[in-house]
């Protein structure tokens, strides 16, 4: 065929083509869509108390209330206590110091640290590291109550009685 004929003939496929729409299906036919699971209904029973109310313990000197500790440092915690009971406290100093290493936002190791070192009759850094303990324990009452007592037996130590008597009044609280 002559070119001069084909160019009209393609023309013409072109325009027809143009003014055809082509819609792509969402799906294929035998596929259905995604539904989500429907609620299930609600119940009408009464809601009934619970059998047992929880009820806390009291914290011992080695649990961590406000912060979960990795076992390494309850391990430390422990080693430390152990090595504080046999009279070796700087060793428990440095064991301390591990523990805090890892977990420095820990307020009951900070309190153990600042006992520590009120026991080694270092009142001056047992009342600021009693002090850091404090900031660190925001909702723990009796852990501010026990830095509180460190601070004012720290105070006393010190030469101030009347901070002493302070400190022992906002541990009375």
């Amino acid at each position: 065929m002559n070119r001069k004929r084909k160019l009209p003939i393609v023309l013409a496929l072109v325009s027809l083509a143009a003014c055809t729409s082509y819609e792509r299906p969402l799906a294929p036919p035998h596929k259905e869509r995604y539904r989500p699971p429907e609620p299930p209904a609600a119940e009408t029973r009464p809601a009934t108390p619970p059998a047992e109310v929880y009820v806390p313990k009291e914290p011992s000197v080695h649990e961590v209330p406000a912060v979960q500790s990795p076992p390494a440092v309850i391990a430390l915690l422990d080693t430390a206590e152990s090595e504080r009971q046999s009279g070796r406290l700087d060793s428990a100093v440095a064991t301390l110091e591990r523990a805090i290493k890892i977990q420095p936002r820990n307020a009951r190791l900070w309190h153990e640290m600042a006992a520590l070192r009120l026991e080694q009759n270092q009142p001056r850094l047992a009342l600021d590291l009693a002090r850091k303990s404090n900031t660190l324990a925001s909702g723990d009452h009796a852990l501010k109550q026990e830095n509180w007592r460190i601070i004012a037996e720290s105070k006393r130590l010190l030469g101030d009685p009347d901070g002493a008597a302070r400190a022992l009044e906002e541990a009375d609280r």
